[in-house]
């Protein structure tokens, strides 16, 4: 990405991202099981999610964001997400995805997956 390409990005960012490492799980299409992908930064709006396997741009996307921390759960505290796929990236031998959070909500167990 050029630097007017990520200058661009961060000024229609309109949420405060967060750099953390959290796994992400979800199910794709010719896939028996979830496959887990590790999301690169968070905000309230959006997710950059680091997979070799990125949806294509303008795709719906249904995850599971587990974020660990102080004050969470020892096992993590599971978020399912709704977004959709804004744009593939691929830097530095890294390839990911973009995806906006269009509704969450806090899951207590996995029965509400």
């Amino acid at each position: 990405m050029s630097d007017s390409d990520s200058k661009r990005t961060q000024e229609n960012r309109s949420a405060r991202r967060f750099a953390v490492e959290a796994a992400v799980e979800m199910n794709e299409p010719g896939r028996e099981r979830p496959a887990v992908y590790t999301a690169r930064d968070v905000s309230a709006n959006g997710v950059f999610v680091l997979t070799d396997r990125p949806l294509p741009k303008d795709s719906s996307i249904r995850f599971t964001m587990t974020l660990k921390g102080v004050g969470v759960p020892n096992d993590g505290l599971d978020i399912l997400c709704c977004g959709t796929v804004v744009r593939i990236e691929s830097e530095e031998g890294q390839t990911g995805m973009a995806a906006t959070i269009s509704s969450y909500r806090f899951v207590q167990d996995a029965s509400e997956l």
